[in-house]
């Protein structure tokens, strides 16, 4: 069994390179859920999925809307973070990253679950 690099182990990931690392992760997941709608699409699979997910029961429609709207609610917040970062360099610090970087997760999670509820509770696709 092939072991890991210890320093891996050893050393706590700070939450600002947690949420970098979830960014570029989003982004990834993004591609891959437009591509495979869009090949969904083409293959006029579109109907099937739209009936397959209509027959979900409540709680897992919100499992998956989460699954699928955390990327897109992710990705785009911290795009808008980083277009504030381009606009305004003198807060690139430790401490403005941090902290942004806790309100990236919190704000996401937060908006993802409420777009997910509402999603399921009032609309079928």
């Amino acid at each position: 069994m092939k072991k890991i690099s210890p320093h891996l182990t050893i050393y706590k990931f700070p939450v600002t390179a947690l949420s970098s690392i979830t960014n570029r992760v989003t982004g990834v997941a993004l591609t891959g859920i437009y591509i495979g709608y869009g090949l969904s699409l083409i293959n006029n699979n579109d109907k099937i999925l739209k009936d397959k997910y209509n027959k979900l029961n409540n709680n897992t429609k919100i499992l998956f809307n989460s699954v699928i709207g955390f990327p897109l609610i992710y990705h785009t917040l911290g795009g808008l973070r980083h277009l504030y970062l381009d606009h305004y360099p003198k807060h690139l610090n430790n401490k403005f990253m941090t902290k942004s970087s806790i309100g990236l997760f919190g704000f996401s999670s937060l908006i993802t679950l409420g777009l997910a509820y509402s999603f399921t509770e009032k609309n079928k696709i």
